[in-house]
């Protein structure tokens, strides 16, 4: 399962909240798409993930978009 989320105008806190209300949902091996054109919230995402233990992607898909997909652990 893939759930998306576009993050797209939000600033942190909120992506990291929604990211993590976004998960507990999820079963273990699920992913979770965010699209955000924040730079700050890339960084705070990865170290989210790091410090959850989660699997993270992040493509830049162009004009400052970024997409990042976390696989729950």
């Amino acid at each position: 399962m893939i759930r998306e989320i576009d993050l797209i105008g939000e600033v942190c806190p909120i992506p990291i909240i929604r990211a993590r209300q976004a998960l507990q949902g999820l079963a273990t091996g699920d992913a979770l798409r965010l699209r955000t054109d924040y730079n700050r919230t890339v960084r705070n995402l990865l170290d989210f993930c790091e410090d959850e233990g989660h699997d993270f992607e992040i493509d830049e898909t162009g004009d400052g978009i970024w997409l990042i997909t976390i696989t729950k652990r």
